[in-house]
């Protein structure tokens, strides 16, 4: 049995006490079913979910830079195909760094930041509001005073508070 750790993978559907799936049934069979999966997955969505998982649920390091390779390519994929997909693009990108920190993996760490920046420049013309998501997702990462250029986020910090419209204490919290 596996307890249940992440919102990310929440069941789908529950009523009562039937979840569907119901993560707490899987065992350690089903960790290993879902990290072949994501390794033989040529499908960026199915690899970052089943390599997202195996990562959450049992650290294994080679799942967990398969997630975040395929998070980053799944982000780019988002962007290209649709505006509506904005939000997921974030949340690749958010979560790509997460787990790159968290395996202390400095070139995975330094690639998502880069991506990081790509969509500040992107959205500092295309939607601007999603650019404090991406300001704070930087800002949770641990590595970001080595990799980032600071002078070149204040441009997107201002952005921030001036499209946002940011109270005093938010606006100071972009700064943090």
């Amino acid at each position: 049995m596996i307890p249940h750790k992440l919102p990310r993978f929440r069941p789908m559907a529950e009523c009562g006490d039937w979840r569907n799936p119901n993560i707490d049934e899987l065992d350690d069979a089903s960790i290993a079913y879902y990290k072949e999966r994501g390794g033989q997955s040529q499908n960026p969505l199915l690899q970052s979910r089943y390599c997202d998982f195996v990562w959450e649920y049992s650290r294994d390091h080679e799942s967990g830079r398969l997630a975040v390779d395929a998070y980053l390519r799944l982000a780019d994929i988002y962007y290209r195909d649709t505006y509506e997909c904005d939000s997921l693009v974030i949340d690749c990108l958010a979560r790509a760094l997460q787990i790159s920190t968290k395996l202390s993996d400095k070139g995975r760490v330094a690639e998502c930041m880069e991506h990081h920046l790509k969509y500040l420049d992107i959205y500092s013309e295309r939607n601007r509001s999603l650019i404090e998501r991406l300001l704070r997702s930087l800002a949770h990462s641990k590595h970001s005073k080595q990799y980032l250029d600071f002078d070149r986020l204040n441009d997107y910090i201002e952005i921030g508070i001036t499209e946002c419209q940011y109270s005093v204490e938010q606006a100071v919290d972009l700064y943090d």
